[in-house]
């Protein structure tokens, strides 16, 4: 996005100072800026949110990036569990917070990044997700989970897709490919054992960062899809969604979940 000379606003719970100092190096932009927020705080979120509107005059994208496998915490400040609040509340909240200025701004995009593991959900139309911390979890049910909260973006930006289009923002999730970082080892309590296995497979199932940076690149700038929200792409390639995504009444109740959860205000 830098190379393409946008404005950018990258935001993190990590200090983005060297991250920012490297891109500007690499393409000679400037305009990068950066932020502080933890997704497992609903107060940090707001406050971002906050110094975004009261700091910037437009923002046409907003790419919703967040992810943990799992936690070493077994709940967040907010009580709830770990990878829902920050795969699936935290950034809900986040869009809710800064939709006025995507409006203002239009046309927008908003992108959320997604898994195809999401099919391996465990959700069906007669529940909700499970937002009570969990413990002594085995590595069946943090897949499960983590794919869970993956189906929830896949909802939520369906939804929004529902929601805003008529004021020229549209919304889609991706699946840019298998990338090759440390996002299944990051935050486990297991990698200790299972790194080297991990590490050797990822190696070898995985693409770069780069390839996985140009596939979200392309959703967010693309003139191919000026006209194209709701959807589901997996790279460059529109997908079929899990089935219960087009549960019209499932996505309000998982909608109003989470309005529920984050603040008693509606969007």
């Amino acid at each position: 996005m830098a190379a393409r000379f946008f404005k950018v606003i990258m935001i993190d719970n990590q200090d983005l100072q060297r991250a920012k100092t490297q891109i500007i190096q690499a393409t000679s932009n400037t305009m990068i800026e950066t932020g502080h927020i933890d997704f497992g705080s609903f107060e940090s979120i707001r406050r971002c949110a906050s110094e975004i509107r009261n700091k910037e005059k437009y923002l046409h994208i907003l790419i919703n990036n967040v992810g943990i496998f799992q936690s070493k915490s077994h709940k967040t400040e907010d009580h709830l569990d770990p990878v829902m609040q920050i795969n699936h509340f935290g950034p809900f909240l986040l869009t809710s917070l800064l939709i006025d200025i995507l409006k203002e701004s239009s046309p927008g995009r908003i992108i959320f990044i997604t898994s195809s593991g999401a099919f391996l959900h465990n959700l069906d139309e007669k529940e909700l997700p499970v937002i009570k911390p969990k413990q002594c979890e085995n590595i069946l049910s943090l897949l499960t989970k983590y794919y869970s909260s993956k189906l929830c973006n896949m909802i939520i930006s369906k939804e929004c897709s529902n929601r805003f289009q008529k004021y020229n923002i549209s919304s889609n999730c991706v699946h840019p490919g298998m990338t090759n970082t440390q996002f299944l080892l990051k935050n486990g309590d297991y990698k200790s054992c299972i790194t080297p296995v991990l590490t050797g497979i990822l190696k070898l199932a995985t693409q770069n960062k780069k390839q996985s940076a140009d596939v979200i690149t392309f959703m967010a700038t693309s003139r191919i899809l000026e006209n194209t929200s709701g959807k589901y792409f997996v790279n460059y390639q529109e997908f079929i969604q899990p089935k219960i995504v087009n549960n019209n009444e499932y996505r309000h109740k998982v909608w109003k979940q989470a309005e529920n959860t984050v603040y008693d205000k509606t969007i």
